[in-house]
């Protein structure tokens, strides 16, 4: 007596070689965001946590501080750009102001 042909379930396009029962969560081969970002950025975004969940004068001076050890001027630039960017007019001249007049240096 032979054995009957089992298939097996069918793949559909979407699924790639994923089997339909398996979760499409990460497989340990590949990598997570974090792990691909470099680290002096990591300790950047991770100090910008800290900063932002203190929300401190002495925070905000430590994560200064932090921006010049890890970031390059560009990239620092480039932030302050971003977030002056995302200021309405008024917000963003008095940031400015205040940044490169009566707040200390970091």
């Amino acid at each position: 007596m032979s054995r009957p042909h089992i298939q097996g379930p069918r793949t559909d396009e979407a699924l790639g070689d994923r089997h339909p029962c398996q979760s499409s969560r990460r497989t340990p081969k590949q990598q997570s965001f974090s792990s691909a970002i470099k680290r002096p950025h990591l300790g950047a975004v991770r100090a910008f946590g800290y900063a932002l969940t203190l929300g401190t004068e002495s925070g905000w001076h430590t994560f200064c501080s932090i921006l010049q050890a890890r970031l390059s001027i560009e990239d620092r630039a480039a932030l302050a750009f971003t977030v002056l960017c995302s200021l309405d007019d008024d917000t963003a001249l008095m940031t400015s102001q205040m940044a490169l007049g009566t707040w200390e240096a970091c």
